[in-house]
């Protein structure tokens, strides 16, 4: 009886553990198009990539990491535990000295980036990324 007890709490926790993702380790988004929220016609194909260094910073690679633009993390909300599912991350951040924010987010199954960085009352960044998969490191 006490082996079958032990099998199971392992088969349960070896379940739980397989549903719940770490974005608080270095997890990479590969972004397969972009669009510009100011513009709606003005959507392309990205060969880009952020990556997230859990609550510390975000990258923005372009062009193979030739681009890197990098984003201080000053806090972060949401509690999005499987990134199989619907959910979604906001990070607060600093970006070339000014206050914005990024959010990751699933919705009916599709991945999306979206980058807020305002100054002067205008978003300087005002794109949404689709995502192509996510890789956890």
């Amino acid at each position: 009886m006490r082996k079958v007890l032990l099998f199971l709490l392992f088969a349960i926790s070896i379940q739980l553990h397989a549903q719940s993702d770490d974005f608080t380790k270095r997890v990479v988004w590969k972004v397969s198009g972009v669009s510009n929220t100011d513009n709606s016609t003005d959507q392309y194909t990205s060969n880009s990539e952020f990556v997230t260094q859990g609550t510390n910073t975000i990258q923005w690679l372009q062009k193979g990491g030739a681009i890197v633009y990098n984003f201080d993390v000053t806090q972060k909300s949401g509690n999005w535990k499987d990134s199989k599912k619907d959910g979604e991350l906001l990070f607060s951040v600093m970006f070339r000295g000014h206050a914005g924010k990024i959010k990751f987010s699933r919705r009916q199954g599709q991945v999306k980036i979206e980058t807020n960085i305002p100054i002067e009352g205008k978003n300087t960044l005002p794109f949404v990324f689709t995502i192509d998969s996510i890789s956890m490191l």
